[in-house]
């Protein structure tokens, strides 16, 4: 399960716990949030857009958050 992540902060916190199943239905949500965006946008829905596209946003930081602990981790391990 994904929590709604609300800010960047947020999205830190979560990604640094993430699973590996929770960052592949991460992938494939922005990748959905990136689609949906793009058609609001077509539709001269901006506002929406721009909501959607936040959306995308925090999951990616989440995603960038968790590869990056999981680098930090393993060069500690070294």
């Amino acid at each position: 399960m994904i929590p709604k992540l609300t800010c960047t902060q947020d999205a830190i916190a979560f990604g640094k716990i993430a699973t590996k199943e929770q960052i592949k239905e991460m992938l494939i949500k922005r990748e959905k949030k990136i689609e949906e965006c793009n058609s609001l946008q077509n539709q001269g829905k901006l506002q929406a857009a721009m909501d959607v596209a936040v959306a995308a946003q925090l999951l990616r930081e989440a995603i960038e958050m968790n590869a990056l602990t999981k680098k930090e981790n393993s060069n500690h391990a070294l």
